[in-house]
């Protein structure tokens, strides 16, 4: 994450930077568990931004996956969205 510090004519002061880090070893289990073929689920309660650049930085996503991203606020727009991801898993199988 990127955040600029503006000044009063536009200008830009200085930026930072937040990158969360992972352990050592997380890509090399991942590619080991895929290799094994053990299916891998992820969930977060991080920003999903944040949560979908860890999945590929860690190599759990790739660009040939789809990215299914839950993300209602009620319990019907989740329930609605998981009957839906059900349906497209199903297809594929």
């Amino acid at each position: 994450m990127v955040s600029p510090l503006l000044t009063k004519q536009g200008r830009y002061d200085g930026a930072t930077a937040i990158e969360d880090k992972l352990q050592d070893g997380v890509q090399r289990a991942i590619a080991n568990l895929s290799i094994a073929e053990i299916k891998i689920w992820g969930r977060t309660g991080d920003k999903q931004e944040t949560a979908v650049n860890i999945g590929y930085s860690c190599q759990l996503l790739n660009d040939d996956m789809e990215l299914f991203i839950v993300d209602g606020n009620t319990m019907e727009q989740v329930t609605e969205q998981l009957k839906q991801l059900k349906q497209v898993m199903r297809k594929n199988s």
